[in-house]
């Protein structure tokens, strides 16, 4: 696994100026596998896990083109305080493929209570 240093980012930014989608957009959990980390935890921050079980098959992360964090404006009290909601990592996956996905440091509530990590775009090898 390899940090590409020259594209690491911890900018925070709202998501219209920073996220754009590359690939397939696909917004489905994804599920960390194993204890090892393909970044290790920071203070404040996520570990990112080395694999990842997505649509019935295990993935492993070969490189971490760049990662940052989003923070959105307080949505309960009007005010101008904004939170931290969302770690983001563009990944190579060991096929070849591209993914974007993040990590939600508050889960929602109901059936998605539990999900933390979630697949938001796919860009296949080609």
């Amino acid at each position: 696994m390899k940090l590409n240093p020259a594209v690491h980012s911890t900018r925070c930014k709202y998501y219209s100026s920073f996220i754009s989608v590359k690939g397939h957009f696909v917004s489905e959990r994804i599920s960390p596998v194993g204890n090892d980390f393909a970044l290790p935890p920071a203070i404040g921050e996520p570990a990112l896990p080395l694999c990842f079980k997505w649509s019935q098959q295990v993935r492993k992360v070969e490189t971490v083109q760049r990662h940052w964090k989003v923070m959105e404006p307080d949505r309960t009290h009007g005010g101008s305080e904004r939170y931290l909601r969302r770690h983001w990592f563009e990944l190579q996956m060991d096929d070849g493929a591209s993914w974007t996905i993040y990590f939600q440091r508050q889960p929602g509530s109901g059936r998605t209570a539990k999900a933390r990590w979630w697949l938001y775009s796919l860009l296949p090898n080609l």
